[in-house]
């Protein structure tokens, strides 16, 4: 945490990016040079897993919570949850056919899904750490007045919203 969320999720993406490119040089190399690569495709897996774990399996999580308000974090959470267990599903679904039509090549697309993460992160996501919910909000949303609903003058309450007056 002492890096800030933004470069971890940066330096997380990159890593694994890396690693998808030496676990697929090992898959296409080993078979072409008539060489056995096992030992750097393990590696390049143990890799991927390692630089996930520290960026963009938990980091995530923190950040979501950190950006949205009291009023607004369970609803986000919920989604944010609900889309992470769908994309989860269509990679187990998918990988299978990727894989008969990629070969080798499979992981490449993850290769290019944690480059476009890497800048995605770099230039889109705020850096939390040590920010108030209103430094990050001012930082996201320029400082316009009335950007959430937590600076709208309205609350939800018993599942509607009302105006404060």
């Amino acid at each position: 945490d002492r890096a800030g969320r933004k470069a971890l999720l940066v330096l997380s993406s990159v890593g694994m990016t890396v690693s998808s490119c030496v676990l697929t040089f090992a898959m296409v190399a080993g078979p072409m040079l008539q060489i056995e690569l096992g030992y750097l495709e393990i590696f390049g897996v143990l890799l991927y897993v390692a630089f996930f774990e520290f960026g963009l399996g938990p980091i995530p999580w923190a950040i979501t919570a950190e950006l949205f308000g009291a009023v607004e974090r369970a609803t986000a959470m919920g989604a944010c949850s609900c889309i992470n267990w769908v994309a989860s599903f269509l990679v187990g679904l998918l990988f299978p056919a990727v894989n008969t039509a990629l070969g080798s090549y499979t992981f490449l697309p993850f290769a290019l899904i944690t480059l476009v993460a890497s800048f995605f992160s770099y230039y889109i996501v705020p850096e939390t750490k040590g920010k108030s919910h209103k430094e990050i909000e001012a930082e996201m949303f320029g400082g316009r007045e009335g950007s959430s609903s937590l600076d709208s003058g309205y609350s939800i309450v018993g599942g509607s919203r009302s105006k404060n007056n």
